[in-house]
């Protein structure tokens, strides 16, 4: 009878541990989607901030920088500093 309760004891430690251990690596898969939610909000971020600086705003086309100058070659806007 002593085997018996010892047996399912160490059952019950040995389920626990699987439970423990299932947890674990669903906190961690969680870890990682926030480290990638963050990630890509991050570059996102920078995406926005680039299309402002970046792009023209009379025709939306890549700015050209040259001589301290901001310029673009297809409207011919350009911003000097």
């Amino acid at each position: 009878m002593l085997f018996f309760y010892r047996t399912l004891l160490l059952k019950s430690y040995i389920l626990c541990g699987i439970i423990i251990i299932q947890q674990y690596i669903e906190v961690i898969k969680m870890k990682n989607q926030v480290a990638e939610d963050k990630k890509q909000l991050k570059e996102n971020k920078a995406d926005q901030n680039n299309v402002n600086v970046f792009t023209c705003p009379d025709c939306g086309a890549k700015l050209v920088h040259e001589g301290g100058c901001v310029f673009c070659p297809f409207c011919g806007y350009s911003e000097c500093q």
